[in-house]
């Protein structure tokens, strides 16, 4: 019986590992664009941080399908892609919404606001993927 849940814990592990790495990737280049749209563009943060966002979603969800998850069947792509979007866009809403609540409510630094944003995020994100997306 011992050996089952620490294969099993285990298993969890790695799989949160993985999940760091490919939402490390995935925040990565959300933030990089978000940087370049704000600094270098001069773009408004939030037209920015919604643009990175749509922008990294695409890579995110190669991230986590083939990284993450290991799911390298094309069985069900299409309706993880339909659900992984519709989920993005949830995601979109709430980014938004916190990173204007970091901003305009509690005078955080706009990049600053950004990674913390994308933190909450990826928590909250780690648990509908693994349970209804990718299961």
């Amino acid at each position: 019986m011992r050996n089952f849940y620490t294969k099993d814990l285990a298993k969890h592990f790695k799989k949160t590992i993985l999940f760091v790495v490919a939402g490390g990737m995935g925040a990565f280049t959300n933030l990089i664009i978000y940087i370049v749209l704000l600094q270098l563009l001069g773009m408004w943060y939030l037209y920015a941080s919604i643009i990175s966002f749509v922008l990294a979603s695409f890579a995110g969800f190669c991230f986590q399908k083939y990284i993450t998850f290991r799911d390298s069947s094309g069985n069900n792509i299409k309706k993880q892609i339909l659900f992984y979007f519709v989920f993005a866009l949830l995601n979109l809403l709430l980014n938004v919404i916190i990173l204007s609540f970091f901003v305009e409510v509690l005078m955080v630094d706009t990049i600053l606001a950004k990674v913390l944003t994308l933190g909450i995020i990826a928590i909250w994100s780690y648990f509908v993927y693994q349970k209804y997306i990718f299961k």
